[in-house]
């Protein structure tokens, strides 16, 4: 296997990574906005049908770059695995990447319909 193979696999999964943890910085950031700044969770409850197809989006595309740097990762290391365990740790740690994807964009969509429904106090109607 060439080195040049591995070294885009290995590209790929530090892509995912970096995507997953921007990911979940993304998310708590809009946490401690709305939580901290009423002025934030105003504009959230009066515009929650922009933010919320938008949170949606972003993590849908987030999903599909992973998706497609594991599915690379996969491809280009596969040949230069022969340990049986090794295989089952970086699978693991693809379904970790996605399932914390998955949450955060869970919710944060469902910190946006909460902030949208529930009174905003000193928030003008």
């Amino acid at each position: 296997m060439s080195l040049d193979r591995i070294e885009v696999g290995r590209q790929m999964q530090k892509y995912a990574d970096a995507i997953t943890a921007f990911a979940i910085v993304q998310g708590v950031g809009l946490c401690l906005l709305i939580g901290q700044s009423e002025r934030a969770a105003c504009i959230i409850q009066k515009r929650w049908y922009w933010a919320l197809p938008c949170v949606i989006a972003s993590y849908i595309i987030y999903w599909i770059i992973v998706r497609a740097c594991q599915r690379t990762e996969a491809v280009c290391l596969k040949d230069d695995m022969t340990d049986e365990r090794l295989r089952g740790i970086e699978e693991k740690v693809g379904r970790v990447r996605v399932l914390l994807l998955a949450l955060v964009g869970i919710g944060i969509s469902a910190l946006i319909l909460g902030t949208a429904l529930l009174p905003v106090p000193d928030c003008p109607k």
